[in-house]
């Protein structure tokens, strides 16, 4: 028989340690949710077991990892006494029903408890990529809608970019609203792209929970070859008409407006919104209702 060994590695859910002589990586990536896992240095009777089932059990754990503690943070929270805490990594998503959900409560925050797993999926979060360049924008720069140019010999991209007045403050009496959050729901929506926007799903056929716009988004540029050219190519359209009739425009964004609410509209006379503004928040649809009525007008 072989014994067990002690060894400095930390322990990982959801994958293990592969390779050798310091060489080590996480692989063997698991699809699927775990909850509440506990580590006891003996073996537990059916009875424990079941008391663990229906939430409670024996506190005599090593460890007790809780994950409905620290939802809204990376943080994995150990309740037994040595606190053992440790981290998400790659941003598995949180907040998902767990063994305890009694089917009657739609709203984590109404009910933490019941909310305690975790999905972890076999995907990626961050890179952890060096910059290949920074671009500072210039203070003085008018707000637009611009892009980074990218060459190589045989190639060449675009990152566009958006530059708003200084906070607080209007250039024009019209508002372009770039519909950012549509931007970023259909992200890389394409057969066959990665990142994956949130109409794609995961490899054990769940659905995509996060987008970002820290990775190219090579669905929403210029000068790619579409057949349907909506969202932020449409978009680009009606920028180039505002330029054509002349009209000063300001360009904000969904972000913006979620973040500064109300405020962010006063200035304008006219709030434009791009071709398919599909996604937003509260806070954003609080913001339209009370700038539309002031203005003597509805929203469709």
């Amino acid at each position: 028989m072989r014994a067990l060994a002690p060894n400095e590695l930390p322990l990982l859910m959801a994958a293990h340690w592969t390779g050798r002589n310091g060489a080590r990586a996480a692989a063997g990536h698991y699809n699927g949710k775990i909850d509440n896992p506990r580590l006891y240095a003996r073996v537990l009777d059916a009875d424990e077991i079941d008391a663990i089932e229906r939430g409670g059990g024996p506190g005599d754990a090593l460890a007790d990892r809780d994950f409905a503690t620290d939802i809204e943070s990376e943080t994995v929270r150990d309740a037994a006494p040595h606190g053992l805490h440790g981290r998400t990594v790659n941003a598995p998503t949180c907040a998902v029903t767990g063994h305890t959900w009694s089917a009657t409560v739609m709203d984590f925050k109404q009910a933490r408890d019941q909310y305690g797993a975790i999905y972890f999926h076999d995907d990626l979060a961050d890179a952890a990529w060096e910059p290949g360049f920074e671009l500072r924008v210039p203070d003085d720069l008018a707000s637009g809608i611009y892009a980074a140019r990218l060459r190589t010999s045989a190639s060449e991209d675009y990152v566009p970019f958006f530059v708003r007045p200084p906070r607080g403050t209007a250039t024009a009496r019209i508002a372009f609203l770039v519909p950012t959050f549509s931007y970023l729901a259909y992200g890389s929506m394409a057969e066959g792209l990665s990142p994956l926007s949130l109409y794609s799903t995961q490899n054990d056929g769940s659905g995509i929970t996060y987008s970002s716009a820290r990775r190219p988004i090579i669905n929403m540029r210029p000068k790619i070859t579409t057949r349907n050219p909506w969202q932020f190519m449409a978009d680009t359209h009606l920028v180039d008409w505002f330029d054509a009739k002349g009209f000063d425009v300001d360009i904000i964004t969904d972000h913006d407006l979620h973040m500064e609410g109300v405020d962010l509209l006063e200035p304008y006379n006219v709030v434009l919104t791009g071709t398919h503004p599909e996604y937003t928040s509260v806070q954003m649809l609080d913001a339209l209702d009370a700038y539309l009525p002031d203005r003597g007008r509805t929203s469709d």
